[in-house]
Protein backbone atom coordinates (compact mmCIF):
# COMPACT_ATOMS: atom_id res chain seq x y z
CA UNK A 1 0.00 0.00 0.00
CA UNK A 2 1.49 3.14 -1.31
CA UNK A 3 1.14 6.53 1.28
CA UNK A 4 -1.72 8.08 -0.52
CA UNK A 5 -3.86 5.04 -0.73
CA UNK A 6 -6.29 4.33 1.53
CA UNK A 7 -5.60 0.66 3.70
CA UNK A 8 -7.99 -2.14 2.16
CA UNK A 9 -10.73 -3.53 4.68
CA UNK A 10 -8.14 -6.84 5.25
CA UNK A 11 -4.89 -3.99 6.42
CA UNK A 12 -7.84 -2.21 8.56
CA UNK A 13 -8.52 -5.46 10.16
CA UNK A 14 -5.25 -6.70 10.92
CA UNK A 15 -3.71 -3.80 12.08
CA UNK A 16 -3.56 -3.44 15.75
CA UNK A 17 -3.54 -0.13 17.89
CA UNK A 18 -1.27 -0.43 20.42
CA UNK A 19 -3.51 2.21 22.53
CA UNK A 20 -7.31 -0.02 22.04
CA UNK A 21 -5.87 -3.10 22.66
CA UNK A 22 -9.33 -3.84 24.29
CA UNK A 23 -11.18 -2.88 21.61
CA UNK A 24 -8.91 -5.05 18.99
CA UNK A 25 -9.42 -7.94 21.35
CA UNK A 26 -13.76 -7.02 21.17
CA UNK A 27 -13.51 -7.20 17.93
CA UNK A 28 -10.79 -10.35 16.65
CA UNK A 29 -13.26 -13.06 16.83
CA UNK A 30 -15.67 -11.69 14.95
CA UNK A 31 -13.09 -10.10 12.18
CA UNK A 32 -11.65 -13.78 12.52
CA UNK A 33 -15.16 -15.09 11.80
CA UNK A 34 -15.53 -12.61 8.70
CA UNK A 35 -12.44 -13.34 6.78
CA UNK A 36 -12.83 -16.80 7.32
CA UNK A 37 -16.36 -17.19 5.83
CA UNK A 38 -14.94 -14.88 2.99
CA UNK A 39 -12.50 -18.07 2.86
CA UNK A 40 -14.92 -20.68 2.68
CA UNK A 41 -16.73 -19.05 0.46
CA UNK A 42 -14.16 -18.30 -2.18
CA UNK A 43 -13.05 -21.77 -1.98
CA UNK A 44 -16.63 -23.24 -2.66
CA UNK A 45 -16.51 -20.89 -6.28
CA UNK A 46 -12.90 -22.58 -6.79
CA UNK A 47 -14.69 -26.10 -6.28
CA UNK A 48 -17.54 -25.07 -8.14
CA UNK A 49 -15.69 -23.57 -11.22
CA UNK A 50 -13.10 -27.05 -11.13
CA UNK A 51 -16.78 -28.89 -11.61
CA UNK A 52 -17.13 -26.57 -14.45
CA UNK A 53 -14.31 -27.36 -16.03
CA UNK A 54 -14.76 -30.87 -16.03
CA UNK A 55 -18.23 -30.76 -17.26
CA UNK A 56 -16.85 -28.31 -20.05
CA UNK A 57 -14.59 -30.67 -20.97
CA UNK A 58 -16.52 -33.85 -21.42
CA UNK A 59 -19.14 -31.90 -22.98
CA UNK A 60 -16.76 -30.83 -25.64
CA UNK A 61 -14.72 -33.78 -25.60
CA UNK A 62 -18.53 -35.70 -26.84
CA UNK A 63 -19.06 -32.57 -29.25
CA UNK A 64 -15.27 -33.32 -30.83
CA UNK A 65 -16.34 -37.16 -31.27
CA UNK A 66 -19.99 -36.47 -32.46
CA UNK A 67 -18.73 -33.93 -35.53
CA UNK A 68 -14.89 -33.84 -35.53
CA UNK A 69 -15.22 -32.18 -39.24
CA UNK A 70 -16.67 -29.33 -37.58
CA UNK A 71 -13.36 -28.93 -35.05
CA UNK A 72 -10.82 -30.04 -38.12
CA UNK A 73 -10.29 -33.14 -36.67
CA UNK A 74 -10.02 -35.85 -39.51
CA UNK A 75 -9.95 -39.00 -37.45
CA UNK A 76 -10.95 -38.42 -33.73
CA UNK A 77 -8.25 -39.99 -31.92
CA UNK A 78 -7.48 -39.56 -28.35
CA UNK A 79 -4.80 -37.29 -28.63
CA UNK A 80 -6.87 -35.23 -31.75
CA UNK A 81 -9.61 -34.41 -29.18
CA UNK A 82 -8.01 -33.86 -26.12
CA UNK A 83 -5.55 -31.16 -28.26
CA UNK A 84 -8.94 -29.85 -29.60
CA UNK A 85 -10.61 -29.98 -26.48
CA UNK A 86 -7.88 -28.33 -24.41
CA UNK A 87 -7.52 -25.38 -26.72
CA UNK A 88 -10.90 -24.45 -27.17
CA UNK A 89 -11.75 -21.01 -25.73
CA UNK A 90 -14.87 -22.06 -23.47
CA UNK A 91 -12.41 -24.36 -21.63
CA UNK A 92 -8.94 -22.12 -21.60
CA UNK A 93 -11.56 -18.96 -20.10
CA UNK A 94 -12.96 -21.58 -17.40
CA UNK A 95 -9.99 -22.50 -16.44
CA UNK A 96 -8.56 -18.90 -16.08
CA UNK A 97 -11.80 -18.27 -14.40
CA UNK A 98 -10.46 -21.11 -11.81
CA UNK A 99 -7.07 -20.06 -11.85
CA UNK A 100 -8.36 -16.76 -10.78
CA UNK A 101 -10.81 -18.29 -8.08
CA UNK A 102 -8.00 -20.56 -6.81
CA UNK A 103 -5.42 -17.76 -6.16
CA UNK A 104 -8.90 -15.53 -4.54
CA UNK A 105 -9.29 -18.84 -2.11
CA UNK A 106 -5.77 -18.88 -1.00
CA UNK A 107 -5.18 -15.30 -0.47
CA UNK A 108 -8.31 -15.65 1.84
CA UNK A 109 -7.17 -18.38 3.41
CA UNK A 110 -3.68 -16.53 4.33
CA UNK A 111 -5.82 -13.62 5.39
CA UNK A 112 -7.53 -16.21 7.88
CA UNK A 113 -3.92 -17.28 8.72
CA UNK A 114 -2.25 -13.60 9.38
CA UNK A 115 -5.85 -12.92 11.73
CA UNK A 116 -4.68 -15.70 13.59
CA UNK A 117 -1.31 -14.41 14.17
CA UNK A 118 -2.82 -10.97 15.13
CA UNK A 119 -4.52 -13.08 17.67
CA UNK A 120 -1.12 -14.23 19.01
CA UNK A 121 -0.14 -10.69 18.86
CA UNK A 122 -2.42 -9.54 20.75
CA UNK A 123 -2.29 -11.95 23.62
CA UNK A 124 1.65 -10.95 23.77
CA UNK A 125 1.23 -7.37 23.72
CA UNK A 126 -1.37 -8.05 26.77
CA UNK A 127 1.26 -10.41 28.56
CA UNK A 128 3.85 -7.20 27.82
CA UNK A 129 1.03 -4.62 29.86
CA UNK A 130 1.16 -6.97 32.45
CA UNK A 131 4.47 -7.29 33.32
CA UNK A 132 4.80 -3.49 32.86
CA UNK A 133 7.01 -3.61 29.20
CA UNK A 134 5.41 -0.73 28.17
CA UNK A 135 5.97 1.25 31.49
CA UNK A 136 8.11 4.59 31.56
CA UNK A 137 11.91 3.77 33.20
CA UNK A 138 12.90 5.38 36.46
CA UNK A 139 15.70 6.61 34.43
CA UNK A 140 16.34 7.52 30.77
CA UNK A 141 18.33 4.89 29.32
CA UNK A 142 20.42 5.64 25.55
CA UNK A 143 18.73 2.48 23.58
CA UNK A 144 21.51 2.51 20.84
CA UNK A 145 24.18 2.06 23.91
CA UNK A 146 22.61 -0.31 25.39
CA UNK A 147 22.25 -2.51 21.97
CA UNK A 148 25.63 -2.25 21.00
CA UNK A 149 27.17 -3.05 24.53
CA UNK A 150 24.53 -6.10 24.20
CA UNK A 151 25.92 -6.97 20.24
CA UNK A 152 29.47 -6.53 22.05
CA UNK A 153 28.92 -8.77 24.87
CA UNK A 154 27.32 -11.56 22.78
CA UNK A 155 30.34 -11.12 20.38
CA UNK A 156 32.62 -11.53 23.05
CA UNK A 157 30.87 -15.04 24.47
CA UNK A 158 30.57 -16.39 20.70
CA UNK A 159 34.41 -15.55 20.41
CA UNK A 160 35.37 -17.29 23.97
CA UNK A 161 33.51 -20.36 22.48
CA UNK A 162 34.81 -20.87 19.29
CA UNK A 163 38.46 -20.55 21.31
CA UNK A 164 37.23 -23.13 24.05
CA UNK A 165 35.76 -25.33 20.73
CA UNK A 166 38.99 -24.54 19.14
CA UNK A 167 41.10 -25.51 22.26
CA UNK A 168 39.51 -28.93 22.75
CA UNK A 169 40.10 -29.63 19.36
CA UNK A 170 43.53 -28.94 20.05
CA UNK A 171 43.47 -31.85 23.03
CA UNK A 172 42.31 -34.73 20.74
Amino acid sequence: MSGDQEPSEFERDVRIDPDALDVACLAQAEQTWKWAQRAIEAKAEADRLDLAVGVCEAKLNAEVRADPAKFDVEKPTVDAVAAVVAAHPRLRKLKEEHIRARAAAALLDKGVSAMDVKKRMLENLIRLHELQYFAGPDAPRNLSSEYARARTTAGAVQAKQRRQVRHRGDED
